[in-house]
């Protein structure tokens, strides 16, 4: 029949792989926030140069444990299928239609050479642009606990760089350190009564408010990492690898963070923008981007 349009299965064409991502795709947004070219800096202590057959890029073996935490992807072997035939994961992850998906063999072996080292790393780099792009603040000045235990109490030391420049510090009420007395430290019970605190916060006017706050703070995020995830359950052996599977999660759990944060920001500005146009206002310079401006 002339007009009838016949599906040919082996038919060979060109695509532009990014058309397949909308705009407002997570991935996109994820993309545009998060350089991942540390990783190849931290994992390159885990490879030999030149030695054996080539390795699986460090950067797109993160990215696919990125997309399978994200979307709660349960397994490497369903992860690497969800790579294959999904178009926007095999953008995110940095594989053309041509390239082949790794063996979900080949991830299980990369993450035990990692180990939860390099994990942590990870985490901490994005907690980094999480502080970068505002969204966690420096909550005074960090104490580093002492190994020893003293009376069952434990020592918390300042730096003596702090200590140093203080203004409170000849009324500090913490003891200072007879070799250093630039330092100081307080001690903190091992077997300090947390029963009693929580009593003395019940009878607080403003405590049935923060514990309508701790639902969406804290146990909201756990319910999320459980529901979405994967964290309902541990899915390795050992308490290293299940480290890395938290490690994994809260990253994904950042990264939507800071999507929803620049997303509120751009809207914010295109608001007061059109709200109350100012055409007299000077022109942001070449090098300046929504990123680099200051946050609303």
């Amino acid at each position: 029949m002339q007009g009838v349009h016949v599906f040919d299965p082996h038919a060979e064409t060109v695509i532009i792989l990014e058309s397949f991502v909308e705009d407002d795709h997570v991935l996109r947004k994820i993309d545009g926030l998060l350089d991942m070219a540390f990783i190849r800096e931290l994992t390159a202590v885990c490879y030999a140069d030149g030695l054996g057959r080539p390795s699986i890029d460090p950067e797109v073996f993160f990215r696919m444990e990125l997309v399978a935490y994200l979307y709660g992807v349960r397994s490497e072997r369903l992860l690497c299928k969800e790579v294959r035939y999904n178009l926007a994961y095999r953008w995110f992850c940095r594989l053309s239609p041509h390239d082949d998906v790794p063996d979900h063999s080949s991830l299980s072996r990369i993450r035990d050479r990692y180990g939860e080292k390099i994990f942590e790393n990870v985490f901490r780099e994005i907690v980094a642009l999480c502080r970068k792009k505002g969204l966690v603040h420096e909550q005074g000045k960090y104490l580093t606990p002492t190994p020893a235990i003293a009376g069952n109490q434990k020592r918390y030391v300042s730096s003596s760089v702090d200590c140093q420049d203080c203004p409170r510090r000849s009324t500090c009420p913490t003891e200072a350190r007879k070799k250093l007395p630039c330092k100081r430290y307080v001690r903190r019970s091992l077997d300090q009564d947390l029963f009693e605190e929580v009593q003395a916060q019940i009878r607080d006017p403003t405590f049935r408010q923060t514990l309508s706050e701790r639902m969406w703070k804290c146990e909201g995020l756990f319910a999320e990492a459980k529901q979405n995830h994967g964290l309902a359950r541990a899915r390795y052996r050992g308490r290293r690898k299940v480290q890395i599977q938290a490690c994994l999660s809260a990253m994904v759990q950042n990264l939507k963070r800071l999507v929803f944060l620049f997303c509120y920001w751009l809207i914010s500005w295109w608001s007061r923008e059109h709200k109350n146009p100012t055409p007299s206002r000077a022109q942001p310079s070449q090098g300046q981007t929504f990123s680099t401006r200051p946050l609303l």
